[in-house]
């Protein structure tokens, strides 16, 4: 493992969409720069038997214990052998007391996952953090017409119908979207029980920060002309990729069927600015669809309606000073988490 050269680094997105494992949105510079001044990028390049691999590490200085890395949505690699090379190369020299690591890694099964787990020396399964380790992702490199198609029968109704409701479609790039697309944003918030987590401040600095990076887009939809705004979306883009990244809406009569058209607006807009992949982000696992009591199954029937899940490893730990590690989780994070949600935050 290597720091990147100045043209690496200046070229950092670049590498990041070339990346053997595919484009991750969390491994950008724009995601890194978000998370300042808490987390400090640090990019490594690996080396590894599928060529170089680009890693954009988030590090946190934990006093006591050392530094705590993570690598948000990375490393973008998908066979399990090239992960393994990386925890190789970061326990003979990263320095870190531990490694937080979100990679791209294919696993077809719960089973699956836990023989990648325990195949790699000091990685451990950890909650997943970002939510893209399960999703729906859809190829563009189609007509709208087989796009349609390829919808559940449902979803093309909803489409259908909200179109004929005389529904107003806008695409906004500037920060007039903000206020009309957190009421939104916090209407969903409260059903899923989310408010409280992120503050509206969190939010909002980032949708400027990826607006004034050219790679942030709202999408939101009014029922009629009579009515106000009743769902919305913020996408991220980046060359050939586009992420539904936030998203909300109303409970009311008339916005039934909205959201479907919003996604739908959404992926036309990708379209039409040459995207090839469009990530709905954010689902349960495919082997726990059926399961009520996820937090994220309120999304399946919504979600699968454009297409299947893929799994991804998610979320894993890589402990390389247990020690360290053991007294950092049992005491230190707990006591910084405290800190962080008193003031609208949380610790990743």
């Amino acid at each position: 493992m290597r720091k990147p050269t100045r043209s690496e680094w200046v070229n950092w997105n670049d590498l990041i969409a070339g990346a053997p494992g595919g484009h991750s949105f969390w491994q950008l510079t724009e995601f890194a720069d978000h998370k300042l001044p808490e987390w400090r990028p640090r990019p490594i390049i690996h080396d590894t038997s599928a060529g170089p691999v680009p890693v954009l590490y988030l590090v946190r200085r934990i006093p006591l214990h050392g530094e705590f890395w993570y690598a948000p949505m990375g490393p973008c690699v998908r066979e399990a052998q090239h992960l393994r090379e990386i925890c190789d190369e970061l326990r003979r020299e990263s320095g870190a007391f531990t490694v937080v690591l979100e990679p791209l890694v294919d696993v077809s099964s719960a089973e699956d996952e836990a023989r990648i787990v325990a195949s790699i020396p000091g990685l451990r399964k950890i909650d997943d953090i970002q939510p893209d380790a399960h999703t729906v992702v859809l190829n563009l490199e189609q007509s709208e017409e087989e796009l349609l198609a390829s919808f559940k029968q449902r979803t093309r109704r909803s489409i259908r119908k909200a179109e004929k409701n005389g529904a107003i479609i806008e695409h906004i790039d500037d920060e007039s979207a903000f206020e009309p697309f957190w009421k939104l944003y916090e209407a969903m918030a409260q059903r899923a029980d989310l408010l409280g987590v992120r503050s509206r401040e969190y939010y909002e600095s980032r949708w400027r920060l990826w607006l004034a990076a050219g790679k942030g887009h709202f999408v939101l939809a009014k029922p009629n002309a009579d009515m106000d705004y009743a769902a919305g979306a913020f996408l991220w883009h980046d060359k050939q990729f586009v992420a539904y990244k936030d998203g909300g809406s109303l409970r009311i009569p008339e916005a039934n069927g909205l959201q479907y058209l919003v996604q739908w607006e959404a992926i036309r807009w990708a379209k039409a600015h040459d995207a090839t992949q469009y990530d709905l982000v954010g689902m349960p696992p495919s082997w726990e669809l059926d399961d009520p009591n996820h937090f994220m199954h309120g999304l399946v029937q919504f979600k699968t309606g454009f297409g299947n899940v893929i799994d991804r490893l998610g979320a894993v730990q890589l402990d390389l000073k247990p020690r360290s590690t053991y007294f950092f989780e049992r005491g230190t994070r707990r006591a910084i988490s405290l800190v962080e949600r008193r003031r609208g935050a949380t610790f990743f």
